[in-house]
């Protein structure tokens, strides 16, 4: 039942017109980077649950656990290519949880995350603070970034929040040295898919590895469903527990 809710939720934005999802989708974001909000929540996305046979290790820090499904979404897909040494982008990096844990674990040369939230950016300015970690604020579609400075870009559980993503994937293009890798998860219909694969290979991207991991998502948000209740009842204004 929750996850059919859910589907039909995201599709329903998914498919507004450019100009409205984008607006839509930014107040959302805004909302949820409120200095306010759970200090602790750092990861935006819906998480990914490998199956057993094929559970990577993962290093969790302090704090980490609760996030667990949302830090195997990120393994996976920075695990599509070795990215020790190189200079690697996040667009759409939220508050910032993601970009840290593919610099301490993957050990890029420099990790930078953009964000269209000045609330989110400024969360992550003063939450992470490794060395090789930057943040800026800017928008997925103009990015604020020099051409050819980046060997690797990051996308999770962003694109379907911009209102072109042909012009999105041109910054990729843009920002990208030659020979480098663009690494995306998002939800998507059959039809978005195929539209997204027609738009990447026109700019000249090679398609290397693709997989439908919905399950995968899927189970996650069934796995945290009752401690991201329990969260959102705890930070309720109308929440009342026992001392």
């Amino acid at each position: 039942m929750f996850s059919n809710l859910f589907s039909g939720l995201v599709i329903s934005l998914v498919n507004l017109t450019p100009a409205i999802k984008k607006q839509v989708w930014r107040y959302l974001y805004w909302k949820i980077a409120h200095p306010r909000y759970d200090p602790d929540f750092l990861f935006m996305n819906y998480g990914y649950q490998y199956p057993d046979r094929e559970a990577p290790w993962i290093s969790l820090e302090n704090g980490d656990y609760p996030f667990h499904q949302s830090i195997q979404l990120y393994h996976k897909v920075a695990s599509g290519i070795p990215l020790a040494g190189k200079d690697v982008l996040e667009i759409g990096c939220g508050r910032g949880g993601g970009a840290a844990y593919v610099n301490r674990t993957f050990m890029p040369r420099t990790m930078t995350g953009v964000d269209f939230s000045a609330r989110s950016i400024a969360f992550t300015l003063n939450h992470h603070r490794d060395d090789n970690l930057r943040f800026f604020h800017g928008d997925a579609e103009s990015l604020p970034l020099e051409e050819c400075a980046y060997d690797a870009v990051i996308n999770v559980e962003s694109s379907h929040c911009y209102s072109s993503f042909s012009r999105f994937i041109g910054e990729v293009r843009r920002v990208l040295r030659p020979g480098g890798h663009f690494l995306i998860a998002d939800f998507r219909t059959t039809r978005g898919s195929e539209s997204i694969r027609k738009k990447m290979a026109g700019i000249g991207f090679t398609m290397l590895h693709e997989e439908n991991i919905t399950d995968n998502v899927l189970r996650s948000m069934e796995l945290t469903h009752d401690v991201k209740m329990r969260a959102i009842e705890e930070k309720s204004p109308c929440y009342t527990g026992n001392s």
